[in-house]
């Protein structure tokens, strides 16, 4: 516990030895093999799990996926450590997941989102869109981390105790629309996100909320649009405009560039609105 993150760490090996007891019971690392491994896996697809008050259903194989993996990474520390001889892990059959493409806002959806939102609400949107930022991230960005004089930019990292996701440090470069949607800085340690309408800081609940009630107001409920969408607006419009994937990856702090290539991927189903 005296060690960074040790803590963190701790408590999801905890909770995935709490998952492994109730199939496979074992009194020690070693006890896990090969067999009771893939029959826990094929367990946990068929376990049941409350997500919401409808009632019971399946986890997803996303979801199955992830505990996997962190199950994975418990056993590669505990081969490190010499706790046991092997990772039972390695050449499991890992639940195949299905990645949905982004979900870019179209101008018309953008236009009828903006006009059905209030002024904190809009001015939120259009940030996100023009940013690229994650909505965590929105959230967490003092003023003195949006520099806006010669060369503006927007910088994300660590700041206190906030850590963005993936641990990625980047510059998003400020755009002359996102300066005009960030309007008059505000003091160095105040928050970029501001205020809602009743003067309480902006939120995720609040955010996501407000952003479900325009949605609906604008007639584009059933379209699968959210908070995202934003930032799936600012990556797609990076590849309509030629940009390639490794610049969007640094643009918008993926670790992985295949998650990138999916907007690269989906400009190429559209090419025919570069330009537009």
């Amino acid at each position: 516990k005296n060690i960074g993150r040790a803590e963190k760490t701790i408590y999801l090996y905890g909770y995935i030895f709490s998952i492994l007891e109730k199939s496979i019971k074992p009194t020690k690392p070693s006890d896990v093999t090969n067999e009771k491994v893939d029959n826990w896996i094929t367990t946990l697809i068929a376990t049941p799990s409350t997500k919401d008050r409808t009632g019971k259903t399946k986890l997803s194989h996303v979801t199955v996926n992830v505990i996997v993996r962190m199950a994975k990474a418990a056993f590669q520390r505990f081969v490190r450590w010499q706790f046991v001889d092997k990772n039972p892990f390695l050449n499991c059959e890992m639940p195949k997941t299905e990645f949905s493409l982004p979900r870019p806002l179209s101008d018309e959806e953008l236009d009828k989102l903006l006009k059905a939102s209030n002024k904190p609400l809009k001015r939120c949107i259009k940030i996100l869109v023009h940013s690229g930022m994650r909505p965590d991230e929105f959230y967490h960005l003092p003023w003195r981390r949006a520099v806006l004089e010669k060369q503006p930019y927007i910088h994300i990292t660590k700041d206190g105790t906030w850590t963005p996701k993936a641990h990625t440090e980047r510059r998003i470069p400020a755009t002359a629309e996102l300066i005009k949607a960030l309007g008059k800085p505000g003091l160095p340690e105040e928050l970029v996100a501001g205020k809602n309408e009743a003067f309480f800081p902006v939120n995720k609940n609040w955010l996501e909320r407000s952003f479900r009630r325009a949605v609906k107001r604008a007639g584009l409920a059933g379209k699968k649009i959210t908070v995202y969408c934003c930032r799936d607006t600012y990556a797609t419009n990076l590849a309509l405009n030629g940009y390639e994937a490794h610049v969007i990856a640094a643009h918008l702090g993926h670790r992985n560039l295949e998650t990138s290539m999916r907007y690269v991927s989906l400009a190429r189903l559209n090419a025919d609105k570069i330009g537009k």
